[in-house]
């Protein structure tokens, strides 16, 4: 299975190590702004990196046909993607999203359950839609929060 990975930050790119030790086929991988770490990341692997500012272009589209990934994974990314981007893979866009939804919506999802003094975090995964966070649910866990965890511990 070949896989688009967009990521965007620590969380991301702690997914996208898992992602990669656990054999999956990344096939080019899509960040935002200027992220160091998932540079060295790619560079170590081996892997295309490409930063587009504004993802949702023909060009970009363009760009990601080629690739002719079975799924996209996002993780951190920190860009809405649209249609014109997200129907591009046979199998769809899947989100890797640090918070249980319908709960934790939107950006930074692991600090605000920790900042609203949540005893129980969640992580799940799911589609994309037009939607921030709506898409259908495929799975979806939950794990204890500590008055000692930090965004860090958590992940």
């Amino acid at each position: 299975m070949n896989i688009v990975y967009f990521s965007k930050g620590i969380r991301g790119i702690a997914c996208l190590e898992a992602v990669l030790q656990a054999g999956y086929a990344i096939v080019a991988v899509i960040g935002s702004g200027q992220d160091d770490e998932l540079n060295t990341v790619c560079e170590r692997n081996n892997l295309p990196l490409h930063m587009p500012e504004k993802p949702n272009t023909l060009e970009v589209a363009e760009l990601l046909e080629t690739f002719e990934a079975d799924i996209f994974v996002c993780s951190g990314y920190n860009k809405i993607l649209k249609p014109i981007i997200f129907n591009i893979p046979r199998l769809g866009t899947i989100n890797l999203h640090g918070g249980r939804l319908p709960f934790y919506r939107g950006a930074a999802p692991t600090n605000w359950q920790i900042i609203n003094g949540e005893n129980e975090g969640g992580c799940c995964i799911l589609f994309l839609d037009e939607g921030i966070d709506t898409g259908p649910i495929i799975c979806q866990e939950s794990y204890p929060i500590t008055e000692d965890d930090n965004h860090q511990s958590i992940l």
